[in-house]
């Protein structure tokens, strides 16, 4: 498809200014265990759950369908005016489903996708910081999440190898990721298990656990505060019982989490297993004496709501807006694109170059989705609009003397 461009004379204007952005992201994955919005004590306590820990991210699994997905949005989630959650387009898997919702404040959504296993969908959900005074001078911070629900039992561990095989191999296909959260209910029992090992050791990116704590966690009392389920002793109202005796519930990140290399870090000292105070190994949760640390109320919906307790982590936002608006090309990419996100309409400087060249835009699945030639003006700056296209995150790919480069674009409708 053959689309018009609008070429214009650009007048550059330095930006001298020191200053700094930072935010802070709660980042919450938690096992729901079935939602079901028929039941109004579920709703009661799930919304009790995260009115204390306000999580930006939300991320759950065992979720039955889009209605009870709307349901957690309009009577949990925004629950007042000053509540500004979305949600992610439901995805209907073979079996319980994930989803993802996120406080629109602060973050939207760029795209997902999904991981297909033999077992269950592995969903993912890519986010961007959408502060728009940052925005409109720089680049944005993008914040990649995958939520796991993986094959549940000792005797299964190839089953979750081959689960994190399929992981893999959609990393593989998609280089270049920032950013990666993988977590959910992991059903890990040990550190020597094939598919943890190969997610924290192997392919295109090495996974930390933010608390260094891989060890034999089943059972055991030096690992007892980092334990998720059950918080039960006596099984009521589906799930599992026994007591807290296992840690499978989990919030992986990639090394830039870690360094803090890609303007988002992790917070030391704020993962946890929310609930679990360390005192209730092969107990109830509401055993005598009660966690300290949060409200009694609190306490009781945890262990009302779900045989799991959320795992919870913070990162750190951080934006040096001293860095000049227009970014520099590099000796191997002979253009520049800019303001990069945009509402649509792009600046294309290219450099030592006066002839034709042509782009095309790709979605991140690689689908074309729009094509044109363009002509620099004397100062080698151009003009693509980009239209009819949602918003997101999208691939231009350039030919220059018959050299290919490619860029990622954002745009915000």
């Amino acid at each position: 498809m053959r689309t018009g461009i609008k070429i214009f004379i650009i007048f550059l204007i330095c930006y001298t200014g020191a200053a700094s952005a930072q935010d802070t992201l709660s980042i919450m994955y938690y096992n729901i265990l079935n939602y079901s919005p028929s039941n109004t004590a579920n709703k009661n306590n799930l919304k009790g759950i995260v009115n204390y820990i306000h999580p930006d991210v939300f991320a759950v699994n065992e979720i039955s369908n889009d209605t009870s997905a709307k349901h957690i949005l309009q009577y949990v989630l925004n629950i007042d005016s000053s509540h500004h959650y979305k949600k992610a387009a439901y995805t209907d898997g073979p079996d319980t489903d994930n989803m993802l919702f996120y406080n629109s404040d602060k973050l939207s959504l760029a795209l997902q996708d999904t991981v297909q296993t033999d077992l269950r969908i592995i969903d993912e959900y890519l986010l961007y910081y959408n502060n728009s005074a940052y925005i409109s001078q720089h680049d944005t911070a993008f914040l990649d999440f995958y939520i796991a629900h993986l094959k549940a039992s000792q005797g299964y561990e190839q089953d979750r190898l081959g689960e994190i095989q399929k992981l893999e191999n959609h990393w593989n296909e998609k280089p270049g990721r920032k950013n990666i959260f993988i977590g959910g209910d992991m059903n890990f029992y040990t550190a020597t298990e094939p598919g943890l090992v190969k997610l924290l050791d192997t392919g295109a990116y090495q996974m930390n656990d933010p608390l260094d704590s891989i060890a034999d966690w089943h059972d055991s009392l030096t690992y007892a505060h980092l334990h998720t389920q059950s918080t039960r002793l006596r099984q009521f109202g589906g799930g599992a019982s026994g007591g807290l005796d296992d840690r499978f519930d989990f919030i992986f990140v990639s090394n830039d989490v870690m360094q803090g290399n890609n303007q988002v870090r992790y917070i030391p000292g704020t993962y946890k297993a929310f609930g679990n105070d360390g005192h209730h190994l092969n107990d109830s949760l509401t055993a005598l004496p009660l966690d300290p640390e949060i409200p009694d109320s609190v306490t009781y919906e945890l262990y009302n709501m779900s045989d799991h307790l959320p795992v919870i982590m913070k990162v750190y936002l951080n934006f040096d807006a001293s860095l000049p608006r227009v970014e520099t090309a590099s000796n191997n990419e002979p253009f520049v694109v800019f303001p990069n996100p945009s509402t649509g309409e792009f600046n294309l400087l290219l450099k030592n170059y006066n002839d034709e060249a042509e782009v095309v835009i790709y979605s991140l699945m690689g689908q074309e989705e729009q094509q044109c030639r363009i002509v620099p003006v004397s100062n080698g700056i151009s003009s693509i609009q980009i239209k009819n296209l949602e918003s997101g995150v999208y691939f231009a790919n350039i030919k220059i003397n018959n050299k290919y480069y490619s860029k990622k674009i954002v745009v915000i409708r």
